[in-house]
């Protein structure tokens, strides 16, 4: 393994230490979006229905970010991970042309 293919390997681990805590955050926004969805529709208090629906929307607006949030952080970690097995295979076919050659 070259260098540069153990340097994205610790860089993936990271990123993939990140992504987790991530969803963790979203899991906990989700859960708080829609807790306060079933709090709106179980209320009959017009006043407190009032605030319910503005915290309501300021939540449902945090769940598409966190998912586009995500969804980056995949593709990155996706990316990254092609990127070694490229490395990797380009690695193993000049080993195998070096082996030839000098065999």
């Amino acid at each position: 393994m070259s260098d540069e293919t153990k340097q994205l390997g610790s860089r993936i681990g990271h990123m993939k230490k990140l992504r987790s805590q991530d969803q963790k955050k979203f899991k906990k926004i989700e859960a708080n979006y829609a807790d306060l969805k079933a709090s709106y529709r179980a209320e009959k208090n017009k006043e407190v229905k009032k605030s319910l629906q503005a915290a309501r929307d300021a939540a449902k607006s945090d769940v598409p970010a966190a998912k586009k949030k995500l969804k980056l952080q995949n593709n990155e970690i996706e990316y990254h991970e092609d990127e070694i097995r490229r490395n990797d295979r380009s690695f193993n076919k000049m080993a195998k042309e070096y082996d030839r050659r000098c065999a």
